[in-house]
């Protein structure tokens, strides 16, 4: 699943609650901005998806350049390599 912008809201997570209820997935992955607001917005969601029973893991943004700040900065080759690993 994925999130947008820098915070979780009550609204996403029952949406996401119901999408879990139809179609199971084994985890949430977070892969919001590598920067101050990205890192912030992460564990409060990471926190608020935990607290109502989703697996949740962080995307390691260690695997990537450090000129890649966020997802969009990606190139489809990056993307797709990262997918084929089962990051995400």
């Amino acid at each position: 699943g994925a999130l947008m912008g820098n915070h979780i809201s009550a609204e996403q997570i029952e949406r996401l609650a119901w999408i879990r209820s139809r179609i199971s997935f084994p985890r949430i992955v977070l892969f919001l901005d590598r920067d101050e607001a990205g890192r912030r917005g992460t564990g409060h969601a990471f926190d608020r998806l935990r607290q109502n029973n989703f697996e949740v893991c962080l995307f390691d943004w260690e695997r990537m350049p450090a000129t890649v700040k966020d997802p969009a900065d990606m190139t489809v080759q990056q993307l797709q390599q990262l997918r084929t690993q089962g990051c995400f």
